[in-house]
């Protein structure tokens, strides 16, 4: 259960619980959600933050995300299914950038904390098609980037 606090007019706040329509809407609005939390929005700043935050924070979403980058990592070594859609990766950036990606998918995989804001950034770095993950045209170096998400990973605000 998650309870969800909501400003009432004059009479202050009150407390509700997340219901089906809730987590349908943030599913849906995923991608925007993990760019505003990536772009370092508040996951305190409204119902479908918070509710993504939460989502985020679950190591068996850690684990896929870890999992997702692997693949990409291993990418020509593992036999494409018939039928399978994938969008294609710069294979060049990722061999460039395996170094660092395997730090990325260790620190996923680490037991300790890590930031909603980070993670975010990995969801943002998988799904953007216009990202130096896939886009040959975007001039963003990946090393970069995800050197930038792993230390997004690591900053944990100060309550």
């Amino acid at each position: 259960m998650f309870l969800l606090l909501e400003e009432k007019g004059e009479s202050g706040l009150c407390a509700r619980r997340a219901g089906l329509w809730d987590r349908l809407t943030v599913r849906f609005r995923s991608a925007r959600l993990d760019r505003d939390l990536a772009a370092g929005a508040s996951p305190d700043s409204n119902m479908e933050l918070a509710l993504r935050a939460r989502n985020l924070l679950r190591t068996s979403v850690r684990h896929d995300l870890a999992r997702s980058l692997r693949r990409i990592m291993d990418g020509p070594a593992r036999p494409t299914v018939a039928g399978q859609w994938s969008v294609p990766v710069c294979r060049d950036k990722v061999t460039d950038a395996r170094e660092d990606l395997g730090w990325l998918v260790d620190r996923l995989l680490d037991a300790g904390p890590v930031s909603v804001r980070g993670l975010a950034r990995v969801c943002v770095l998988l799904g953007d098609g216009s990202g130096p993950l896939y886009n040959r045209a975007n001039t963003d170096d990946l090393r970069v980037t995800v050197r930038a998400t792993v230390e997004a990973l690591d900053f944990i605000a100060p309550l």
